[in-house]
């Protein structure tokens, strides 16, 4: 695995085909992201196909919208890519306004820092004019180069998996505590990674949140999110995140709902087997969507982490982060319509739950690794056994786990036979044999 990350060269983003392929059928592609996940750099490379490229980071477009909004889209031509939305919410009506007036595919692509449902001025969402499409950081398929389809094809595909090129796992701790923002990526030690942090949270605190909610509260944002780096994969309790943080319920819950929006943490919901459902309000898990954020936040380098991780309090859960979190950001490159939740029973829980096309994949990590076939048997399946025997859509069970090691077995639910692997965590960066 590439261990040094450097910009001198850019890493081709898996998201580049999907906007390509939604270019031919929505008039308008939205896309949305963390701040710094790399939208702007991406959205670029589509100027000589659409158009103009206009970011309302600068005053003078700014300015020029503010003057005449209507008048300054009519003049945009009939393709252009307008960065960093969420200044001008107003730009979606007149988005709208010329679309209708002038239908055709691929007329315009924005980015957003914050969910276009979230930004609080915006009054038209552009329901059935717009795909929207989330870029989160880079993934680690992408930072080595890899096959953009192999694992999530492996997830929801056919059952065999044939020949791939494994990369190998001795450089998984960096990659963990890493992670993919661009910028985060370039700063080895805990000082410039803690500084990073700082300016980050300060730029959202100043320009994303006010976007999206009226919060006026004494504290900051950096100190929210470190409480809540204390929960991740844990149920949200927002109680004791409302005391350490000397806040009132209304206000966590906003706080919360806040960085869900600006994609740098997901709730996830309990699936519910009887419905095909998850819960979206009861027993939310709280996960980060990035496992380098995660790691920052909870002052964790590579080093204090390397000698003897299983001993470490956080290495788990940093585990478990950064398999959701390259999980997600490579399902999100190839389609909009994962979703992701866990699931949850008296007796036993499985870490990771997605559902595609009406199918479920069942996910647990696993910390220690198996690269033998007796440690492999060690591993336990029941809940993953248990979810097989109760949800009929269940395509395959999975452990990953940090060794070399691939190992299958059939189990025979109620429903049919459903495959139960333990694969290398380097499965999420692999690729087809040639």
């Amino acid at each position: 695995m590439q261990t040094d990350f450097e910009f001198t060269k850019l890493i081709p983003r898996f998201s580049k085909r999907l906007i390509s392929q939604y270019l031919k059928e929505y008039p308008v592609v939205m896309l949305e992201g963390p701040r710094q996940s790399g939208k702007t750099t991406l959205v670029k490379q589509f100027v000589d196909l659409v158009g103009n490229y206009y970011s309302f980071d600068q005053k003078t477009v700014f300015d020029a919208f503010n003057q005449d909004p209507n008048d300054f889209v009519s003049k945009l031509g009939p393709h252009a890519i307008l960065d960093e939305v969420q200044e001008c919410p107003r730009i979606m009506n007149s988005v709208k306004f010329e679309v209708d007036q002038n239908q055709g595919m691929g007329r315009f692509i924005l980015t957003g820092s914050s969910s276009i449902r979230a930004i609080k001025k915006v009054t038209d969402t552009l329901a059935g004019r717009v795909c929207l499409l989330t870029l989160l950081p880079l993934s680690q398929a992408e930072i080595n180069y890899s096959d953009p389809d192999f694992f999530v094809d492996f997830l929801f595909g056919d059952q065999s998996v044939g020949p791939i090129v494994d990369r190998t796992h001795t450089d998984l701790i960096p990659a963990i505590v890493r992670g993919g923002f661009p910028n985060l990526l370039a700063r080895k030690t805990s000082k410039q990674r803690s500084g990073w942090l700082s300016n980050y949270s300060n730029t959202v605190e100043l320009r994303d949140i006010p976007v999206i909610r009226d919060i006026r509260v004494n504290v900051r944002l950096r100190d929210v999110l470190s409480t809540l780096a204390g929960g991740a994969t844990s149920r949200l309790n927002i109680e004791i995140i409302r005391k350490e943080l000397g806040i009132n319920h209304a206000t966590a819950d906003k706080l919360i709902g806040v960085l869900a929006d600006l994609n740098l943490i997901e709730l996830l919901g309990n699936y519910q087997t009887a419905i095909g459902q998850y819960s979206v309000r009861k027993q939310r898990k709280l996960m980060f969507k990035d496992s380098g954020l995660l790691a920052t936040l909870l002052k964790i380098s590579e080093q204090s982490i390397a000698k003897q991780p299983l001993r470490s309090k956080y290495y788990g859960v940093l585990m478990e982060t950064f398999v959701y979190s390259e999980i997600a950001k490579l399902c999100h490159a190839r389609d909009n319509h994962y979703e992701f939740g866990y699931w949850s029973t008296t007796k036993n829980e499985v870490d990771l739950v997605i559902e595609y096309d009406g199918q479920i994949v069942g996910i647990e990590v696993e910390s220690a690794e198996a690269n033998d076939w007796n440690s492999f048997m060690k591993l336990d399946f029941s809940s993953l056994r248990e979810l097989a025997d109760q949800a009929n859509t269940m395509h395959r069970g999975i452990i990953i786990h940090p060794g070399q090691h691939h190992r299958r077995f059939n189990y025979k639910s109620p429903h049919g036979v459903v495959p139960m692997h333990a694969i290398p965590i380097s499965w999420l960066w692999a690729q087809p044999a040639p």
